[in-house]
């Protein structure tokens, strides 16, 4: 639910990207990327690390599996994030490319990224 929160505020205070063009119910639409980012996380936390519970495991977990890891939520989040943008996205008149999305959701996931990797080594 942070997650939500947090994608949404800063896409509703900065409108980074060109979202500034998003013409209709921009709040509605800058909730959609946030809850995709909830969805991919859920279903992270309860399907895929249960389904490889060795490679979770506490003790073997590395720094170099948490930017793994951290780099294939963000894939997903921004395939995801893509297919939202070309769906419903008609008056911006943008066209961004997959991997420029996947730019993009680095830009706005990095700092998440880096404080959850900090926050679990500190424990």
């Amino acid at each position: 639910m942070k997650c939500t929160i947090i994608v949404f505020l800063f896409l509703a205070i900065f409108q980074p990207f060109g979202l500034d063009r998003i013409e209709n119910n921009t709040f509605l639409y800058f909730a959609g990327y946030g809850l995709i980012t909830t969805l991919i996380i859920l279903v992270n936390v309860f399907i895929v690390m249960n389904l490889f519970k060795n490679f979770f495991s506490v003790e073997n977990w590395t720094v170099g599996k948490s930017f793994f890891h951290s780099s294939i939520i963000t894939i997903f989040i921004a395939f995801f994030n893509w297919l939202y943008f070309i769906t419903f996205d008609k008056t911006s008149n943008l066209d961004f490319s997959f991997l420029y999305f996947i730019l993009l959701t680095i830009a706005v996931g990095i700092f998440p990224s880096m404080f959850s990797i900090f926050f679990l080594y500190r424990q």
